[in-house]
């Protein structure tokens, strides 16, 4: 079949205006008919579109989700029967070795717990509240001591210089009190200018 003229004439007015240095003007017919004959353009996320997953995609990801979910509930699933087959399968001699065991442990906790409290509770705890430099001989330090009621404890307050060397010592007694904290200042004579005074160390007498 013979091309179309009206198509001809085109080809070789293209021709020429390339020839002549101008681009031709595209032709919309030709442009129906290209689109006429391709594919149906692919959806986002298909053939492979970076960054953007496609339907396959979605759906893998979901699978491997249910997978995951399922076997983690499987696990917790399995976790209790198999610890009762575990516990059925000892015999009564190894079962009351266990027993036995878990409440010698609890009860060697316990028992340690209440060491440590009651240590704690019988030994005196100080803070210190404020201090006052007087003048360059004298520095005055309020204290407080937490301790049982029916105690006496020595505490040590020391008077230190910018270098943090002690430049006053003195020893001071806190006895029995109604109330277990007891908030007391005291006055420590120095040997040069001190900048703070502090709480060294307490003890039951």
């Amino acid at each position: 079949m013979s091309p179309r003229p009206d198509t001809t004439l085109r080809r070789r007015l293209g021709a020429r205006a390339y020839s002549d240095g101008v681009a031709p003007r595209d032709d919309p017919r030709e442009h129906r008919s290209a689109r006429a004959g391709s594919s149906t353009d692919p959806a986002p996320g298909e053939h492979g579109v970076p960054g953007v997953p496609g339907e396959h995609g979605v759906e893998s990801l979901e699978s491997e989700e249910s997978l995951e979910s399922l076997e983690s509930e499987e696990v917790r699933a399995g976790t209790g029967p198999r610890i009762r087959e575990a516990w059925r399968s000892l015999s009564a001699a190894r079962r009351r070795f266990v027993v036995v065991g878990v409440i010698l442990g609890l009860l060697g906790t316990a028992v340690g717990v209440w060491f440590a409290l009651a240590a704690t509770a019988t030994k005196p705890n100080w803070r210190d509240v404020s201090y006052d430099v007087v003048d360059d001989q004298t520095v005055d330090v309020r204290f407080e001591v937490t301790k049982p009621r029916d105690m006496t404890a020595v505490c040590t307050v020391l008077a230190q210089e910018t270098n943090h060397g002690v430049v006053g010592r003195m020893q001071v007694t806190v006895g029995p009190s109604g109330q277990l904290s007891t908030i007391t200042q005291t006055r420590i004579r120095t040997t040069s200018l001190a900048v703070i005074g502090t709480v060294r160390t307490c003890a039951e007498q």
